[in-house]
């Protein structure tokens, strides 16, 4: 078995951003929704059939104790990974969720998900086909680069040699639009403020500090897609 490669950057828990990754491993119909509460009326709120959940808790004693009492080995075989790589638990979190909720989720051909869901059986039992999809998680090229689109905003200047991420930043924490506003606001501060060292006024602050001169070299458009009708699939799982 070869070595486990490198970290992948670590995934927030983000609806919008899984949602996106979810259909990027191939479960074209996936919608997740942040829980805002447990008790009925707040999950009585939740997109219905719920297929799964994903829970994200500290992974303290306390909470390793309470697995331990309530859990035994499923009798059910299924679908399961063993996290191989750091930086990997909410794409293998979310793959768990996808594969064990077909068929009541559709799954685009050729993709990730529908090449995790045909692993061959290798003949030896159950513990070597949970580490022959391990192997094949921790080596995708594939499902790492629709992780890393999740968690790393572009910077895609056509002046550069190549494409760049900026570091360190995660778009599954506040969504993309936040985080590129975030930056796009850090840019015009630090401008603004070398501007006005330049000037030697020694103005300091935030974007708003900005001699005008260098806000007026700023501008933004936004890009969307206008809204378009769906064709719904016969026999497919709505959520």
């Amino acid at each position: 078995m070869s070595s486990p490669p490198p970290g992948w950057p670590p995934l927030a828990s983000s609806p919008a951003a899984l949602t996106d990754l979810a259909r990027a491993l191939g479960a074209t119909d996936a919608t997740l929704s942040d829980v805002l509460g447990l008790d009925d009326d707040l999950l009585a709120l939740l997109p219905s059939p719920c297929l799964a959940l994903i829970l994200i808790y500290p992974t303290v004693s306390a909470a390793e104790s309470f697995w331990a009492e309530r859990c035994e080995p499923s009798k059910l075989r299924p679908v399961f990974l063993r996290q191989r790589v750091g930086g990997s638990c909410g794409t293998v979190a979310l793959l768990h969720a996808l594969s064990n909720s077909t068929p009541a989720l559709a799954v685009e051909p050729g993709s990730p998900l529908e090449e995790l869901l045909s692993t061959p059986e290798p003949g030896d039992g159950e513990a070597a086909l949970v580490a022959r999809r391990s192997e094949w998680l921790a080596n995708s090229t594939a499902v790492r680069a629709a992780h890393e689109r999740c968690t790393r905003l572009a910077v895609l200047d056509g002046r550069q040699p190549h494409a760049r991420v900026v570091a360190g930043i995660s778009t599954c924490a506040t969504g993309f639009l936040s985080a590129a506003a975030a930056e796009a606001a850090a840019l015009m501060a630090t401008v603004g403020r070398a501007e006005a060292a330049a000037a030697g006024d020694g103005a300091v602050g935030g974007a708003d500090a900005a001699p005008r001169s260098a806000l007026n070299a700023f501008s933004m458009l936004a890009m969307s897609a206008a809204p378009r009708e769906v064709g719904t699939r016969e026999g497919a799982g709505g959520v």
